[in-house]
């Protein structure tokens, strides 16, 4: 590495181009400096044009304003002799009156009354002298000029002349066609204008609305007075809009160019123009122009020679900082190599080589002294294998032959390798501890000529505490010494050699450091890569620096496609959510935060997550919950459901206990009414009907909350739709079409076929609904084989052989928010009274009652298609023919004679139960509780069948007293009646027959009368 010469087509050409960037930049200079000035000139004549036109506007308007009020008094008098001539006073009051107003008017102004041939009729005798004087028919001319002038208007002539000057005549015709004049010497104007000493150069003038020129001053020839300037402004128009007018006029009186302000005349057709002449106004303005003008050439002569010395000394600095700058640059890139460095000679060799390059320079060693040995290599000498330097005898010529050695013949030895003894000179002297002892700055050391020594520099090596570590030497190849620059370059590489030296461990620790951290990197990435959570890292920037594989599973991105972008800019959503906070609370507060997150979609998804802050930024650990949150709401749904299914049990207990009142009471009513009180009957009738409703509704509330007890048999599922046709038509309307399909193999179920009828029923009366303007409602039967994951939510449900029952409609169909409570219970979207919110609540808790599956499809204008999945009796193939039942016992409708004890804790119930078995002809006992039955046993009560509520107080109930009562009674017929959901009678071993309350007459007669002839039978 060295400093690159400069080529002497370089160094020529340098001085050309610095003198032609020097006279570019004295152009610029002083092309910006007179445009600056100029520029500044033309806007302070502006400045100055626009004060005078100022000033002179002012003086315009007083001048104006004098005229105006001469002028007005003027009128007032010409307006006071009208009205005096029109009020019919004598000649010689309106005479008197006129010489009253002429002597208060200014001298010389003359008030006349004349006739139409301008002669005098009424004036006073210096008017009459003064009008004398005026040229012969002058002023008949001018009132001939007239015109048809209303009466009483102020008319202003044209300027007549008189052997007093100019007149400037103001006439008003009277009543009597008499004129009334007022004579205006413009003598008096042309004094007032010289008594306000403009200066010789100004001027003011006097124009009426016509542009003619009524007086001026200085004065103009006479012939110019009365006539029309040839260069006139419209004045007219500017007296109409009461404006004025200012600008830079020339006169046609002297040609004389003028800052002229042209005013009107308060409340008259004149205007007064003033103007200054240019010279005068811009006077001040030449002086500040050649004094600006005189200091911008000595500001740019000084500006020129100080650009050139300028030039001249930033060429030198230039040249310095070049030479500075490659310096620079050469310890740069060599100090960049340090730090990779820990074994000591290596470090030596760097620091040695960077001398020689730096310094231009052949010779160089770095040595190394007391405890900074460390046990190894000591010193380290650079010098080139030849050519260098020069020969021995070499020292003691003239220096301008030196450069002239004579070249190398070929086959010999470089003339300028440098002898051994030189080179162990040379040493010797850099390696003396000495040097390094003394060295406190850089030394600099001439030639000696005589010891054939070069030019030599070294500077010490120390440590933190200024103790010596070593020296830094190098050697020129000639006498030429070492400049303060090279001091300055010797002493920052003495300095980093000696930073280099004493961190060589701190180096070497961090290389170690930087292995271990890298290592421990690739175990930490290797164990979370083992983890199944997801793992982010993010920076201060919210830039994603790693990622393992499960967070790239999770969110379901490439690794390219994740590490390296924003965090906010990949999922923008995320800014809206709780996430965002939480976050940012971490990297803000430095806590770690535990949350979820919830990202709504299809499906939606659960994240749990626990943010900390990590060295740079954030980290984040997070796992898919959303199974786990499915479940949780799977079991408090569940929950729910068992809570309003004991809710309904304990509900519908006490309900049925009033509707049996209620039912009992309405059919002893209605059998004890004459057939002919139909009006009665029916009252009763409805309250009988409104009994079984009621009673319709507990039982489907039970069913909802799988407490309905089922009577379970094998249903042949052809039969029973075919039974339930009739019914399913009369429910859905003419207007709704219904279509029936099946398939021929269908499997036999064993279930309730009277829930099965209502679920169906329920099923085809929401269809109906949802299609008010008609449509078609399709059943369809059909078998099935379901597997283990079809049936997730229905844990009762088991793999198997299924029939697959599909209600199907044209309807409204329902949209997914609807879809999703349609199950729920008291849910509905049928206006106010006409659902209950059970239909189909009632069919779910059926399905899944009976170890099925139900499933729900529809679409917004779509349809809805309901689909019951229930388990097939497996001990019974398909399409085989089912055993028929044998027919109930024929029993009479009416009771018997028997004894029946009715223990019944519900006093209303047991009073109608009590008038129920008498009007059948039973003989009862009625007790409220079990140990009062007990009683009546023991004291040798027998009856015949026992009616028996199964929740009874006192202890006892139901079930047990039944067993407790045969104890006395053996093999004694027990009835078991209930309101709360009880398993059917029969279905166990040993278990009791069970009648729902409420029931009606009927039934109980029939039940009752069954098991008495039974028991007669055995």
């Amino acid at each position: 590495m060295s400093v690159p010469a400069a080529t002497p087509g370089h160094a020529a050409g340098e001085p050309a181009f610095s003198r032609r960037l020097g006279a570019v930049m004295l152009a610029t200079m002083l092309a910006v400096l007179g445009g600056g000035v100029a520029l500044s000139l033309a806007i302070d004549r502006q400045a100055t044009e626009q004060q005078v036109l100022h000033a002179t506007g002012v003086l315009a308007e007083t001048i104006g304003a004098q005229a105006g009020a001469l002028v007005g008094g003027l009128e007032q008098a010409l307006l006071g002799i009208n009205h005096l001539a029109g009020s019919g006073v004598s000649a010689t009051t309106l005479a008197a009156t006129m010489a009253t107003r002429e002597n208060v008017l200014p001298d010389g102004v003359v008030l006349a009354v004349v006739d139409s041939a301008a002669n005098p009729v009424l004036a006073t005798a210096a008017g009459r002298r003064r009008m004398a004087g005026l040229q012969s028919g002058v002023l008949a001319r001018a009132l001939g000029a007239m015109g048809p002038v209303p009466v009483g208007q102020l008319t202003y002539l044209p300027p007549i002349r008189s052997v007093a000057g100019s007149v400037l005549p103001l006439a008003e015709r009277l009543e009597d066609g008499r004129i009334a004049v007022a004579l205006l010497p413009l003598r008096l104007m042309e004094g007032f204008y010289a008594r306000l000493g403009l200066g010789s150069g100004a001027a003011v003038a006097l124009l009426d609305e016509s542009g003619r020129l009524l007086s001026r001053m200085p004065p103009v020839p006479v012939e110019m007075v009365g006539e029309p300037l040839p260069r006139a402004l419209p004045i007219a128009g500017l007296l109409a809009r009461g404006e004025g007018w200012t600008g830079l006029y020339v006169s046609n009186a002297d040609g004389i160019p003028r800052y002229t302000a042209m005013r009107p005349v308060p409340g008259q057709p004149l205007a007064v123009a003033v103007g200054v002449r240019d010279s005068e106004a811009l006077a001040q303005w030449r002086r500040r122009a050649w004094l600006a003008s005189s200091l911008t050439v000595l500001a740019i002569l000084a500006s020129g020679g100080g650009l050139l010395l300028v030039g001249r000394e930033a060429r030198r600095r230039l040249d310095a900082q070049a030479s500075a700058s490659a310096r620079l640059e050469l310890l740069a890139r060599g100090s960049a190599g340090i730090a990779a460095m820990a074994e000591l000679p290596a470090l030596l060799g760097h620091v040695g080589r960077m001398a020689r390059e730096t310094l231009a320079v052949p010779y160089a060693c770095i040595a190394l002294h007391g405890a900074a040995r460390d046990g190894g290599q000591h010193a380290v000498s650079l010098a080139p294998a030849g050519g260098w330097f020069r020969p021995h005898n070499a020292w003691h010529r003239a220096p301008d032959e030196r450069h002239r050695l004579p070249p190398r013949p070929p086959g010999q030895q470089p003339a300028g390798e440098p002898p051994p003894a030189l080179l162990s000179t040379l040493e010797q002297w850099a390696t003396d501890p000495a040097l390094a002892a003394a060295a406190l700055g850089p030394r600099l050391f001439p030639a000696e000529p005589l010891a054939g020594l070069p030019a030599r520099a070294a500077i010490a090596l120390r440590d933190e505490q200024g103790r010596p570590l070593g020296v830094l030497a190098v050697a020129r190849a000639d006498d030429t010494g070492f400049s303060a620059d090279d001091a300055a370059m010797l002493s920052q590489l003495g300095r980093m050699a000696g930073i280099a030296i004493r961190n060589r461990a701190l180096i070497a620790g961090m290389q170690r450091a930087a292995e271990e951290a890298s290592s421990a990197r690739e175990r930490i990435e290797r164990l979370l890569e083992s983890v199944s959570d997801g793992f982010i890292a993010l920076d201060a920037n919210w830039h994603i620096t790693y990622a393992n594989a499960a967070a790239l599973r999770l969110v379901r991105r490439r690794h390219d496609r994740l590490v390296g972008r924003s965090l906010w800019d990949m999922y923008p959503v995320l800014v809206e959510l709780e996430a965002f906070e939480q976050l940012q609370a971490v990297a803000s507060l430095g806590q770690p935060r535990e949350f979820e997150q919830h990202f709504a979609g299809a499906p939606g998804r659960w994240f749990q997550c626990y943010a900390f802050t990590a060295a740079d930024g954030v980290a984040v650990f997070f796992r898919d919950v959303t199974e786990t949150r499915h479940t949780q709401e799977l079991m408090r749904a569940s929950q729910r459901m068992e809570a309003v299914g004991q809710l309904t049990g304990s509900v519908a207990h006490d309900f049925n206990n009033l509707l049996a009142v209620i039912m009992g009471n309405a059919e002893m009513l209605e059998d004890t009414l004459d057939p002919a009180d139909q009006e009665n009957r029916h009252a009763a009738w409805l309250i009988r009907d409104a009994g079984d409703r009621g009673a319709a509704l507990v039982r489907r509330l039970l069913a909802f909350a799988s407490h309905q007890p089922q009577a379970v048999q094998v249903v042949v599922p052809e039969t029973l739709l075919e039974g339930l046709l009739p019914l399913l038509r009369r429910s859905v309307g003419d207007k709704v079409r219904l279509l029936l399909t099946r398939h021929e193999a269908l499997p036999r179920l064993l279930l309730d076929p009277g829930q099965a009828e209502n679920a169906l029923l329920n099923l085809a009366i929401n269809a109906r609904d949802a299609m008010p303007d008609g449509g078609t409602l399709t059943i369809a039967l059909a078998p099935a084989e379901l597997d283990e994951p079809e049936l997730e939510g229905f844990p009762v449900a088991r793999p198997g052989r299924f029939l697959r029952l599909s209600v199907t409609d044209t309807g409204s169909g329902m949209t997914p928010e609807v879809l999703a409570r349609a199950a729920e219970p008291f849910f509905s979207t049928k206006a106010d009274g006409r659902g209950s919110g059970l239909g189909l609540a009632s069919v779910y808790s059926f399905v899944r009652q009976s170890g099925g599956v139900l499933r729900l499809e529809s679409q917004p204008g779509e349809g809805t298609c309901v689909t019951m999945l229930l388990p097939a009796d497996p001990a019974i193939p398909p399409a085989a023919p089912v055993p028929a039942e044998l027919a109930p016992v024929p029993t009479p409708q009416h009771g018997g004679s028997e004894h029946v004890l009715l223990v019944e804790d519900e006093a209303s119930l047991r009073h109608n139960l009590t008038q129920q078995l008498s009007r059948l002809g039973y003989h009862v006992t009625a007790l409220a509780c079990g140990p009062s039955a007990m009683a009546a046993l023991r004291d040798g009560l027998r009856p015949d069948l026992m009616l028996l509520d199964v929740i009874l107080p006192g202890g006892i109930s139901g079930p047990r007293l039944a067993g407790l009562a045969r104890q006395h009674v053996p093999d004694l017929p027990v009835l078991l009646m209930s309101g709360y959901a009880l398993a059917a009678g029969g279905e166990e071993e040993g278990a009791l027959p069970l009648l729902i309350k409420p029931c009606p007459q009927a039934v109980l007669a029939r039940r009752l009368r069954h098991m008495l002839d039974a028991r007669e039978w055995s």
